[in-house]
């Protein structure tokens, strides 16, 4: 009998954790966030952006907005693309994570046309 060993998280890179946050697996994508929370690895933004604006999966889009947050790196461009998302629950994490960031006169005019 062969017993599978859990994966070693902390070893892994930044690019296997954001694809980690894409997982349907709560515990992993939990981890895979607070690594990369911890790391602050620059090269994680423009990942986590990558999986904003390219995913299928409304969960790998939502754990991007937040980790985009948690890295300091969420814009205004982030935030729209939140608000604008097709899934419900995207639009609104987005609009909870915009209370931290007031709108600039073109969000609002970019949202008015939307």
């Amino acid at each position: 009998m062969s017993t599978a060993q859990p994966p070693q998280l902390g070893k892994a890179k930044t690019y296997d954790l954001v694809a980690l946050l894409a997982s349907v697996q709560r515990l992993a994508g939990r981890h895979a966030a607070r690594l990369l929370f911890e790391r602050r690895d620059p090269a994680a933004s423009v990942l986590l952006s990558n999986m904003l604006n390219r995913s299928v999966l409304p969960l790998a889009r939502l754990r991007a907005l937040h980790a985009l947050d948690g890295q300091g790196a969420l814009s205004e461009a982030a935030i729209l693309k939140g608000l604008r998302d097709a899934d419900e629950r995207v639009r609104e994490h987005a609009v909870l994570l915009s209370k931290n960031s007031p709108p600039t006169a073109a969000s609002r005019r970019s949202l008015a046309a939307a």
